[in-house]
């Protein structure tokens, strides 16, 4: 079985990390990045600011804050039926609590 995830743009790909999130590139674009490639490419930034100088250079979005572009099954992500999840999840534990 194949290592590489097809839906990242990154070289540190793993299989078992298929949600791919949006990370901005120093040129305006966007590279689609995994989990591990999303670290890396965090370090590098990190330590090529550092020894530059350019503290600005660093700057970036968060794993947490960027914008996920493949789900945690490798499948695009569909905003509204996240939504849609995400409040039938919210009322279900809410439903849940209040019966405890």
């Amino acid at each position: 079985m194949s290592n590489i995830n097809p839906n990242c743009d990154g070289s540190h790909r793993r299989h078992d990390y298929k949600e791919v999130r949006k990370n901005p590139s120093s040129s305006g674009d966007y590279f689609y990045l995994c989990l591990p490639c999303f670290a890396h490419e965090t370090m590098h930034r990190h330590v090529r600011a550092k020894h530059t100088g350019h503290p600005e250079d660093g700057s970036q979005v968060s794993w947490s804050t960027a914008e996920v572009i493949f789900d945690k099954n490798g499948e695009p992500l569909d905003v509204e039926a996240a939504v849609r999840q995400g409040i039938v999840n919210h009322h279900q534990n809410g439903d849940r609590n209040a019966n405890e």
